[in-house]
């Protein structure tokens, strides 16, 4: 038994001697032009993936079915979203472009549920240039936001672009009475 904690014991100093051998020699590229190691990628990738699922597990979801909310959403999403994210027709920032990791695109089918995206949007992702909203907005709009999300999943370039003239419209009127006047 002794010899296995001795060398549980010198694998955990190798370990740390490694890591900061790594943090202190400047060996490792930190450049945001240069593609990570797929297994830094995976573990980074799979690490936030479970601590946003653990964490957004107890977020209750409300409706978010509204159209206002979606219309809501819709605002904050073209004013602070776009440009990272992109949207169907939509080309992502020259900011955006040089983003490591890339931000995801939100309009795919396959997007995190809406308590994950909740948390996301609230809290951020450290060093991915997801910021936290949090701090700027409260809870009742960060809704907002996830509502348009769940609305954009699965939209094409065409759908994107008539739910944004949709938009573009004065409340209770529609395209062809804009037309007649």
């Amino acid at each position: 038994m002794k010899v296995f904690f001795t060398t549980v014991l010198v694998l955990v100093i190798l370990a740390v001697a490694g890591a900061l051998f790594v943090a202190f020699s400047g060996v490792a590229n930190v450049a945001a032009d240069q593609k990570a190691p797929r297994v830094v990628d995976w573990f980074l990738g799979t690490t936030s993936d479970h601590a946003v699922a653990r964490r957004a597990a107890t977020i209750p979801v409300p409706d978010l079915g509204s159209a206002e909310m979606v219309r809501e959403g819709f605002e904050h999403y073209r004013e602070m979203c776009v440009g990272c994210h992109g949207a169907p027709g939509v080309e992502r920032s020259e900011v955006a472009r040089g983003l490591n990791p890339e931000a995801p695109d939100l309009a795919v089918p396959d997007a995190p549920d809406p308590a994950e995206e909740f948390w996301v949007v609230k809290h951020g992702i450290r060093m991915t240039g997801m910021p936290a909203f949090g701090p700027t907005h409260p809870d009742d709009k960060i809704w907002d936001i996830v509502a348009f999300l769940q609305r954009l999943k699965g939209m094409s370039a065409a759908d994107y672009a008539a739910f944004v003239q949709q938009q573009a419209q004065p409340a209770g009127t529609t395209a062809e009475t804009n037309d007649k006047s």
